[in-house]
């Protein structure tokens, strides 16, 4: 989230002084840095998912669902960055509505449902 806040920022500066290659070339950095960092955590988290239970308990039950379960967050830092990142883009371009829209469609039509199937399946 603090790389589209970036972003919308440099983007939006860019743009009301006239420099849309600019704003062009922040566009690109921001998907740069989230692609970046995405698979960075993803690849962190997935080579130490053995690992990474033993944060939350001692329980080699609990470590082996965390182990289980590594895969939805990698996938998780994938996708929710990247709408981070195009959100503050929206942003920055003053395109505020489809922001909005885009969320809108994201979470609740689309995470919701799939939030409710996963967590009671």
């Amino acid at each position: 989230m603090g790389i589209g806040a970036a972003g919308s920022t440099r983007i939006s500066n860019e743009l009301g002084a006239g420099n849309p290659e600019v704003a062009r070339l922040a566009v690109f950095a921001g998907i740069f840095l989230w692609f970046l960092e995405a698979t960075i955590c993803s690849t962190l988290l997935f080579t130490c998912k053995n690992i990474f239970g033993y944060a939350f308990s001692n329980s080699k039950e609990v470590v082996d669902y965390v182990t289980e379960l590594s895969s939805l967050p990698c996938l998780s830092f994938m996708v929710d960055g990247f709408s981070s990142v195009l959100d503050g883009v929206a942003r920055g371009s003053g395109w505020q509505n489809i922001g909005a829209w885009a969320n809108v469609v994201a979470y609740y039509l689309l995470g919701a449902p799939v939030g409710l199937f996963l967590g009671f399946w």
